[in-house]
């Protein structure tokens, strides 16, 4: 599955579906080859992985059976532990995790008692993750927390930047702040009445212009009834 708009401008976003058959519930899948072999694709929030942060990764599996998946994060030079990768739904499961610096880390999944490797890639020493977070007290926001370590603020000390909220050039809201070498974290909070009805984007800028990071998130507003 694809769209037309990846196929010009953005290359290798294709994935494969599966489309379950409701009448005999019997799965039916586009790729024949993954009846006979499990494989697992991650997903990392802010799209790359950073060194001394809490980088959160999700992990799907790819079968045609809707099995559930937990896991381990391992630190592959030492072998233990580090964190645990829960199940969300079926299929798909997730980990947040400290990405020490010079360090490589491996996921292992166990699956019908069958292990499964799957080798993270090398973390970035600068950069930054927007990463959502989850709140039942402030039901009025949706919030975000910016992420970054010392290394990356110690070019950025003292300057601006900016979070704009975004869709197809139209912006929704504008938030400047100040970088700081002794800030690693950020919250930013969004009024859900001012989101886009849809495909929402997040964009941080420096004082430059530059893109800091960026990522897009969903958010479906709810249609008030009318009573006549």
């Amino acid at each position: 599955m694809d769209t037309q708009w990846n196929k010009i401008f953005k290359k290798g976003t294709s994935f494969f579906i599966t489309i379950q058959n409701i009448n005999d519930s019997t799965l039916i899948s586009f790729d024949k080859k993954l009846k006979d072999k499990l494989t697992i694709d991650y997903l990392v929030e802010s799209n790359q992985l950073i060194e001394d942060i809490y980088n959160t990764v999700y992990f799907k599996l790819n079968s045609p059976a809707h099995l559930k998946i937990i896991g381990q994060i391992i630190d592959k030079n030492t072998g233990l532990e580090v964190a645990k990768i829960y199940n969300q739904n079926n299929s798909i499961a997730k980990t947040n995790f400290l990405h020490k610096a010079n360090t490589t880390y491996k996921a292992v999944f166990d699956i019908k008692q069958q292990i499964l490797e799957l080798q993270l890639p090398k973390a970035s020493f600068d950069g930054f993750s927007l990463q959502k977070i989850k709140s039942d007290i402030d039901d009025d926001f949706i919030n975000f927390k910016l992420l970054t370590n010392t290394f990356t603020l110690k070019s950025k000390n003292n300057t601006l930047a900016y979070a704009i909220l975004h869709k197809k050039g139209n912006i929704k809201s504008s938030a400047p702040f100040k970088l700081s070498s002794k800030i690693l974290t950020y919250n930013l909070k969004f009024l859900k009445t001012d989101l886009f009805d849809g495909l929402n984007t997040i964009t941080i800028f420096n004082d430059k212009n530059d893109i800091l990071v960026q990522r897009n998130f969903y958010h479906k507003k709810l249609k008030k009834l009318i009573s006549l």
